[in-house]
């Protein structure tokens, strides 16, 4: 596509979606992304400086994930 976006790597593939490195962000999607997807996704990035996740598994949207944030008291592990 000519969106201008540049697929940095393929991380990981499992039944969970395609992980990937896109612009040095990371991208969850489950099939090809057409031009119109790509395209939003290079206009939503920016907005989203802090987003931990940008997933694309859903179709004709893209869904942003923000940053985990632990809550006091839990316990991890």
């Amino acid at each position: 596509h000519d969106s201008g976006l540049s697929l940095d790597s393929v991380d990981e593939v499992g039944a969970g979606g395609i992980g990937a490195t896109v612009e040095g962000r990371r991208v969850i999607f489950s099939r090809a992304v057409g031009e119109r997807r790509a395209m939003a996704l290079k206009r939503i990035m920016p907005e989203h400086p802090d987003a931990r996740v940008f997933d694309l598994r859903s179709p004709e949207r893209v869904v942003v994930g923000s940053p985990q944030r632990e809550e006091h008291g839990e316990q991890r592990g």
